[in-house]
């Protein structure tokens, strides 16, 4: 039988990974519509990708919801390791 405490640890984990996920979809679009990156001609796409993408984390309305994100899994393997399966 499933405790109350493990109830509410698996709520919090479905909480905090369905809160964050909308959160860090809106920093995302925002950080992509709003990042005006100069950069040479010189250099390639794939360095270009990754400034873009470097420039989209460093954006507290990116890192923060995922971050969360994150302590939620974290919480939840921890719940599963202490849980009898």
């Amino acid at each position: 039988m499933i405790s109350s405490a493990e109830t509410i640890s698996l709520l919090l984990v479905g909480a905090l990974w369905g809160c964050t996920n909308p959160f860090m979809r809106q920093g995302s679009i925002e950080s992509k519509n709003t990042s005006t990156i100069n950069t040479s001609k010189d250099e390639g796409e794939e360095t270009k990708s990754v400034i873009k993408s470097l420039f989209r984390l460093a954006k507290i309305k990116v890192w923060l919801p995922y971050l969360i994100n994150q302590l939620g899994s974290l919480l939840f393997y921890k719940q599963l390791a202490s849980s009898n399966l």
